[in-house]
């Protein structure tokens, strides 16, 4: 009688070893299985910050070469402008020289005209 129940003893220390180790198990699983979706959200969050620190980047060298570029127009346009000017500058330089050329030359006509004349 006594080896009988220390059989059953032994097998219900053995199935309740089961079941114990089967409930270690599964909460084993469940830990490994949060543990693993809480990485893959750290990493989900650490990439976003990446690519938003990148798109950000990108942004920024974008409003940097466009006011460069708008920098550089305005740059170009005003020497334009100033080109211009000093073309205009020239040309009228130019006129007043052929008009006072023109003058001086009439002069000259004029005192040589006298001079035969006289």
């Amino acid at each position: 009688r006594t080896a009988t129940q220390k059989r059953k003893a032994a097998q219900k220390r053995a199935a309740s070893g089961l079941a114990e180790a089967a409930a270690d198990e599964a909460r084993g699983k469940d830990v490994a299985a949060k543990q693993a979706a809480k990485s893959a959200a750290a990493k989900k969050a650490s990439a976003n910050q990446r690519a938003a620190s990148r798109t950000a980047t990108a942004e920024k060298r974008k409003q940097r070469l466009d006011a460069s570029a708008k920098k550089k127009k305005t740059a170009a346009q005003q020497k334009a402008k100033e080109e211009l000017k000093d073309v205009r500058e020239t040309k009228q330089s130019a006129a007043a020289a052929r008009a006072d050329a023109e003058r001086l030359s009439e002069l000259t006509a004029a005192k040589k005209q006298e001079r035969t004349h006289s």
